[in-house]
């Protein structure tokens, strides 16, 4: 999909985390094949454990466990010969895309990002990683899976924050009160358990652990609404000794976890 908006004499890098031929060069040499591309010999003379692999004029790089750092990767890179040019089409259904104004300042009390760029799409308000215009450009173009991180989502006149906005660094520090869980309360919390949190004002906090965030609690008077997300909940059975579990280990005389 991305091949067209590649210029002629550009350079396409591909990376796989696999070892896996029919994924790595098997598939370099399908594209050098379909267009005219050619694949292009890197000099790693001065880095060790780096594995050359070559396939029917195809040149990749393996980067296997052992031999270097991390879990491994595979990298190729294939120069686009052919001439035919990427002409960019702008769109301009991003007009039918904007925050309405109490959306946009809910997202400028709650977090640092750019108020420019807030998209709202559905129900739901994202902050875009680039400027308007230049999404416009991408969305007109390409398939855009997801346009940024979600900060809220609309309901009726209910803004309920996402779970990536607690997880972002843009969120502001004193957006929602914090509430501090020990490490039984916050495997509890990840289990999608529901918690008891008798000091929690009334309405969206945030609850932390070790002063990390894991997510949001809406405390609607009589209970407190667990919104960590529902496919990402730890299902198996936790021993009631996890305690002894975690991984210790010291740092600059400071113990960490």
């Amino acid at each position: 999909d991305v091949w067209p908006s590649l210029k002629e004499n550009g350079m396409l890098i591909y990376s796989t985390c696999t070892f896996n031929p029919g994924e790595n060069e098997e598939n370099i040499k399908w594209l050098t094949e379909k267009h005219d591309a050619e694949s292009i010999s890197l000099d790693i003379s001065q880095f060790d454990g780096i594995t050359e692999i070559e396939y029917k004029g195809i040149v990749g790089y393996g980067f296997h466990p052992g031999k270097v750092r991390g879990e491994g990767l595979f990298v190729s890179v294939i120069r686009k010969k052919e001439g035919e040019s990427f002409k960019p089409q702008k769109t301009s259904r991003m007009s039918d895309f904007r925050a309405s104004k109490s959306e946009k300042e809910t997202a400028i009390r709650w977090t640092n990002f750019n108020s420019d760029n807030l998209l709202k799409t559905g129900e739901d308000l994202f902050a875009l990683p680039c400027d308007r215009e230049t999404y416009s450009l991408l969305y007109g173009n390409l398939k855009v899976v997801k346009p940024g991180t979600r900060i809220f989502s609309l309901k009726k006149s209910d803004f309920i924050p996402s779970h990536e906005l607690a997880l972002s660094s843009a969120l502001k520090v004193n957006a929602f009160p914090l509430q501090e869980i020990t490490l039984r309360e916050a495997v509890s919390f990840l289990k999608r358990d529901s918690l008891s949190i008798f000091n929690a004002p009334k309405g969206w906090n945030l609850v932390t652990f070790r002063r990390v965030n894991i997510g949001f609690v809406n405390n609607i008077g009589n209970r407190l609404n667990n919104y960590y997300p529902v496919e990402w909940r730890i299902r198996m059975d936790i021993p009631g000794t996890f305690d002894n579990q975690i991984i210790k280990w010291h740092e600059n005389g400071n113990e960490s976890q």
